[in-house]
């Protein structure tokens, strides 16, 4: 089942994406890219934050980092893995955003369709900011990213 746990361990992989993006960026472009990749790994270390606040309202317990890291062969995506022996120019940086991105949004929509959260009244809350977690990456995704992608 696609819930909270598995929502913190792709946001946490994809945060250290991210960190290794900004740590390996290179190229003429350095500073869009190293600033670039940043923000992005700020971004997901705020919406973890966010993720594992709300597993704690409704119980769920957290997961250290290894946990994530041993969840990830449950992930059923296509993942983007940074390799530290590479550089990436600003192209690659918008590049690997494009896929990383779009597994986000892949996952919190996943999620977002769980039965649980589509028809507990309880869970209004949630499903709400499930929703605007969507939003948030979809805008980024098919609109922010895209445009740098032109």
């Amino acid at each position: 089942m696609k819930n909270f746990q598995f929502l913190q361990a792709l946001f946490t992989i994809h945060a250290d994406n991210f960190r290794m993006l900004h740590w390996k960026a290179c190229g003429k472009d350095f500073d869009r890219a190293h600033a670039l990749a940043g923000d992005y790994y700020e971004m997901l270390g705020d919406d973890i934050d966010d993720i594992v606040e709300v597993m704690m309202r409704v119980d769920i317990k957290p997961l250290s980092t290894p946990e994530c890291y041993e969840a990830k062969k449950d992930i059923e995506l296509d993942m983007f893995e940074a390799d530290p022996d590479e550089d990436y120019e600003l192209e690659d940086v918008i590049k690997h955003t494009d896929s990383i991105l779009e597994n986000l949004l892949r996952g919190i929509g996943e999620v977002l369709m769980q039965k649980e959260y589509q028809e507990d009244g309880d869970m209004v809350g949630i499903r709400s900011y499930l929703e605007g977690l969507y939003d948030k990456y979809d805008k980024q995704a098919n609109y922010l990213n895209k445009r740098r992608m032109k």
